[in-house]
């Protein structure tokens, strides 16, 4: 694998463990592991045991294997679906994963599972194709970005994710929401 997600971990919590001040919660949008094993879950339990604490874990499509453990407390982690965050500046924020919103996922599963089988092959091809390109001296290009990227804005059937939360988010009279189902950061007014 080019990326260790288990070492980027570790360093994104020592980096929080030396945060001053430190933060009042960490919040973490789903997709917790790369393939949801129990062995993955113990791994992922011993490098967050530094900021157990102050996290906020929302187990996301890929976390299958610990939904059902919502509101339950694990090595000092407690497991929730959503969550409500009130920034320091006074906005309240829905925090969720989002794939609940994903019309993909809720009304054509059996898809949804396909679509993720072809994405964890396309990461493992996609570290081939990045070592070859560093090799070569080429900047990084995700193949499973780039396709997940064509295939969203081909099929024509699918709302905009994007509105659907926005709408969810007013309807709960919050002013904003953090989710991570669609992995691509983004702010919007």
């Amino acid at each position: 694998r080019l990326v260790d997600t288990t070492e980027t971990l570790r360093r994104v919590v020592d980096h929080l463990v030396g945060l001053d001040p430190a933060p009042d919660v960490i919040l973490a949008t789903g997709d917790l592991t790369d393939d949801g094993t129990a062995s993955q879950y113990d791994t992922l339990l011993d490098v967050l045991a530094p900021i157990a604490d102050r996290l906020l874990p929302i187990p996301g499509n890929h976390d299958e294997m610990i939904r059902p453990f919502a509101g339950m407390n694990f090595g000092g982690v407690e497991i929730m679906r959503a969550a409500f965050h009130e920034t320091a500046d006074g906005r309240r924020l829905m925090v969720l994963h989002g794939d609940e919103f994903d019309t993909i996922m809720l009304a054509h599963r059996w898809l949804a599972f396909i679509g993720d089988a072809a994405y964890h092959l396309m990461m493992k091809l996609n570290n081939w194709v990045a070592s070859l390109r560093k090799r070569l001296g080429l900047p990084y290009w995700s193949i499973s970005r780039a396709a997940k990227h064509k295939v969203k804005n081909a099929v024509s059937f699918i709302p905009r994710f994007e509105e659907v939360v926005a709408h969810e988010a007013g309807a709960r009279g919050v002013d904003g929401v953090v989710c991570g189902h669609i992995h691509n950061a983004e702010m919007r007014e």
